[in-house]
């Protein structure tokens, strides 16, 4: 055997439902930073690869809806949600969770900023906080994520 240990296939293999994923890691790190959230109505805003395996995976949250800024998507049906608008998003989510790559951040919430509805990064972190210097004079941004959340719910 010269010096290699003989083990059973049993014992060093493990089947692909045993490994973790880049994407269950994803979906892990998503319910970990909403856990006290759960309950809320959330629009996710992203219709890439990131919400494509996140939406696969998750489960006990209430996702009302996908945002793009692409219009010709508005309607539409992905992953088993409708990609929806500002005005439903408003009306029918208490939060938005921007769920792409860090890289886009900054960009989608300065599109999204004076929408009515808090809004947060897929981290758990609510961008107004993340970006407290932007639209500093709207009395909306004065309000902490929680206070808005509370008038959402009333």
């Amino acid at each position: 055997m010269s010096g290699w240990a003989k083990y059973s296939d049993k014992e060093t293999s493990l089947s692909m439902s045993d490994k973790k994923t880049k994407f269950d890691y994803e979906t892990e790190a998503f319910e970990a930073a909403f856990k006290d959230k759960h309950r809320l109505r959330i629009a996710i805003y992203g219709t890439g690869r990131m919400t494509a395996t996140l939406l696969e995976r998750l489960k006990g949250f209430c996702i009302v809806g996908l945002l793009d800024r692409d219009r010709a998507m508005l309607g539409k049906e992905m992953y088993g949600v409708k990609v929806i608008g500002r005005e439903e998003a408003e009306k029918d989510a208490d939060i938005i969770v921007i769920n792409t790559s860090e890289t886009y951040w900054n960009t989608i919430y300065k599109r999204i900023q004076d929408w009515k509805i808090p809004i947060y990064f897929r981290n758990g972190i609510c961008a107004s906080k993340a970006f407290p210097h932007v639209n500093k004079n709207n009395p909306y941004w004065e309000k902490s994520c929680e206070e808005l959340e509370k008038e959402r719910r009333a």
